[in-house]
């Protein structure tokens, strides 16, 4: 299980034992002895393993381990139309964290937009793209909707407990979000998203 970017600790155990020369029977009669005391400390650590993938439809995801995944749309559009195509990718990873704790979903450039900035055009065009990414862990989740470029959208929750087990994201590009009758304009698109999960601040 590999670390997380948000917070981990190697968990170190720390035994201390006070040791001298034992003298028994000193004398007829008297008690020696010497006594041990141990301590330990298990430091507050959350960790995750490989993501896997779950499904995908029209979505594929090259996965770096437990560091996260590229994920491509396979067909952005329809070639005949020029409109968007919806798309959809859900993985997990198996995680542990050993205390309260939050999880954070964050997109570092507010909706997926070009990376250049492309040709003028004359009528409505789809300039960058909005969608939905949900992160469910044990029974809660949050659900961030990406959307409006050039600012970061974050959301954060608290978790009360420690939890082990499943973390799911599932990131959603449709029409919710985003007007299907408008053709997209011509260019690569791209937007970062970080899923964290760490102690409280």
């Amino acid at each position: 299980m590999k670390k997380s970017n948000e917070i981990c600790r190697i968990i170190g155990l720390l035994l201390l034992a006070q040791t001298g020369p034992s003298v028994f029977a000193a004398r007829a009669g008297s008690e020696a002895g010497t006594e041990l005391g141990a301590q330990a400390t298990a430091p507050p650590v959350c960790v995750f393993s490989s993501l896997r993938l779950l499904a995908a439809e029209n979505m594929a995801a090259a996965i770096s381990g437990a560091s996260g995944a590229s994920i491509a749309i396979r067909e952005m559009i329809d070639q005949t139309s020029a409109l968007l195509k919806t798309a959809t990718i859900n993985l997990a990873a198996y995680a542990v964290c050993n205390m309260p704790h939050q999880i954070t979903l964050a997109s570092t450039r507010g909706a997926l937009l070009p990376d250049t900035s492309g040709a003028e055009a004359q009528g409505p065009f789809l300039k960058e793209i909005h969608y939905r990414a949900t992160a469910r862990w044990g029974e809660q989740s949050l659900t961030l909707l990406v959307g409006g470029g050039g600012v970061t959208h974050s959301l954060t929750q608290d978790v009360q407990t420690a939890r082990k087990g499943d973390v799911s994201i599932e990131i959603k590009v449709d029409g919710a979000d985003n007007d299907l009758t408008i053709p997209v304009m011509e260019g690569q698109y791209s937007d970062n998203l970080r899923f964290t999960f760490g102690p409280k601040p």
